[in-house]
């Protein structure tokens, strides 16, 4: 979800996020109601295990065995199946860190915007008279952001990479005490790099390139 969120001020993630479920709605001759119920779906599942996969198919190269000859008077051993989004949530539990700076990176703007408005809410609880005022008769002057943007963007960016490296910090931790922890911190590596490439790429684009 915060992805779907950033990708709103990315025109060209947006269209290449999007573009799964609405091809599906075309496909399948659905309206709007229809294209929304596939992009909530894709959005909420499918997107998610799409961009987890990279990560999970290098975690789970650690299962795979050579086979070797085996003397015939020992047992044959019980090999056990395994999914292959068994220990996805493993791999994802580190990348709480960066959806945590995402999410209060879109905080930080969105307040940066709308906070001057506090006084005219707390004067005004309809918000008509207020509207009417800044909007209309300009009797008020409209307000603008508490911190100018080129003080936020570099903020946002010193944001975006500390949950960089505490998503990374939080891989060596979980990794430090698991069987195969090199395939692990290298699968969940490529997970939120993934991940911080969009947004960066996102946030480059929306504070940078304006």
């Amino acid at each position: 979800m915060v992805t779907a969120n950033f990708s709103k001020v990315n025109v060209p993630l947006r269209e290449l996020l999007f573009a799964a479920p609405k091809k599906a709605a075309i496909l399948l001759g659905w309206q709007a109601d229809g294209y929304f119920l596939l992009s909530a779906l894709w959005i909420t599942l499918l997107l998610p295990l799409l961009l987890a996969l990279p990560g999970m198919i290098l975690y789970r190269l650690r299962f795979m065995k050579v086979s070797t000859v085996v003397e015939p008077e020992e047992p044959e051993q019980v090999s056990v199946k395994r999914s292959l989004f068994a220990g996805l949530s493993d791999l994802l539990l580190p990348t709480i860190p960066l959806l945590l700076a995402s999410h209060l990176i879109l905080a930080l703007v969105k307040l940066n915007a709308k906070l001057g408005y506090l006084p005219l809410v707390l004067s005004d609880l309809s918000g008509v008279k207020s509207y009417l005022a800044v909007h209309l008769m300009k009797t008020l002057p409209q307000p603008g952001v508490l911190v100018s943007i080129d003080l936020l963007k570099w903020l946002v960016i010193v944001l975006l990479v500390i949950g960089y490296l505490l998503a990374i910090w939080a891989v060596k931790k979980v990794a430090s005490g698991r069987d195969g922890k090199k395939f692990y911190f290298w699968g969940t590596l490529i997970n939120i790099s993934l991940l911080a490439g969009l947004y960066l790429d996102t946030v480059i684009r929306w504070l940078f390139l304006r």
